[in-house]
């Protein structure tokens, strides 16, 4: 602890962030101060939050938000060491891919179903309700309205084509 109240572990000469000074979480602050922790790291390093319990051979690291300072990369994992999301220097979002390619990127690492599901409190959460979107085991594109509505497509403002709760579809 220097004279500043500063705790430093392994850094005598380096400044921490002026918002982000102190090891205390939680504090009477009044409005504008700011507290918080600093990590340094080198500038192709990474630095490391780990979540550690007494469960299982990776009992240290169960859980890890990691930032990678070259690639200026967030990345969380779960369960150890298994990638669950990312978070690139362009605001990328990617599930289970280091390198996602667009705005939110999911990838599976085999051949199986990937899929998003779209619900709310009428349609319930469960595994068939509300909308799906994805490919299938077969990389065959799904679009699937498990409730008993319209489905619309449209262009430019405007209805192009719908096919209702029968069935019937209607173009233009």
């Amino acid at each position: 602890v220097d004279s500043s109240g500063q705790v430093r572990i392994h850094n005598t000469n380096m400044s921490a962030n002026s918002v982000a000074q102190s090891l205390i979480v939680g504090t009477s602050a009044t409005a504008g101060d700011a507290y918080g922790i600093s990590i340094f790291g080198g500038s192709s390093a990474s630095s490391n939050i780990f979540f550690a319990d007494s469960d299982g051979a990776q009992g240290d690291r169960r859980g890890t938000i990691r930032y990678f300072h070259g690639t200026d990369q967030f990345q969380f994992n779960t369960g150890g060491n298994n990638l669950g999301l990312v978070i690139d220097s362009s605001q990328n979002v990617g599930i289970g891919t280091t390198s996602p390619q667009r705005r939110l990127h999911q990838h599976i690492s085999s051949s199986g179903a990937n899929y998003h599901s779209f619900t709310n409190d009428t349609t319930g959460s469960g595994s068939s309700a509300g909308l799906l979107l994805g490919i299938n085991l077969n990389e065959e594109a799904i679009i699937w309205n498990y409730e008993n509505t319209d489905m619309r497509f449209a262009t430019n403002g405007t209805d192009r084509l719908i096919i209702d709760n029968s069935g019937n579809v209607g173009i233009g």
